[in-house]
């Protein structure tokens, strides 16, 4: 149903600006229902990350691989975008409405301290029958 517009110079003069701020607060409102879902799921991933992430440096004494803090990167970052948008931060919606956030390079620091790690866990070389 279109909405009609009162004649110029009346006192609604801009009731119909106020009826489409109504329309995008409510398709916003709807938006942010759907992102406090999404947050849900994305909670408890982040609570089986951590469990993952805990019991790996349980069992080996290492930290998590790169492909796991690159999936835990990504995930906070999504999450820091839907935080922008339903607090009115930011304007365009996140994903599924745009596309996902991109991969931003975890700080150098962070790999080379892994790395590090990694280099000096390799199980080194012992001689056998040399007796």
């Amino acid at each position: 149903m279109p909405i009609e517009r009162p004649p110029q110079g009346s006192d609604h003069e801009f009731a119909d600006l106020e009826a489409i701020d109504r329309v995008e607060t409510g398709v916003r409102a709807l938006k942010t229902l759907l992102f406090y879902l999404i947050t849900q799921v994305i909670e408890l991933v982040l609570v089986v990350v951590v469990l993952f992430d805990l019991l790996i440096a349980l069992i080996t004494g290492q930290d998590p691989s790169r492909g796991v803090r690159r999936f835990s990167q990504r995930v906070i970052d999504y999450w820091v975008v839907i935080a922008r948008y339903v607090t009115y931060l930011d304007e365009e919606a996140p994903f599924p409405f745009r596309d996902f956030p991109r991969e931003r390079a975890i700080p150098a620091e962070d790999w080379v301290a892994a790395s590090e790690e990694e280099e000096e866990e390799e199980p080194e070389e012992s001689p056998q029958g040399n007796r």
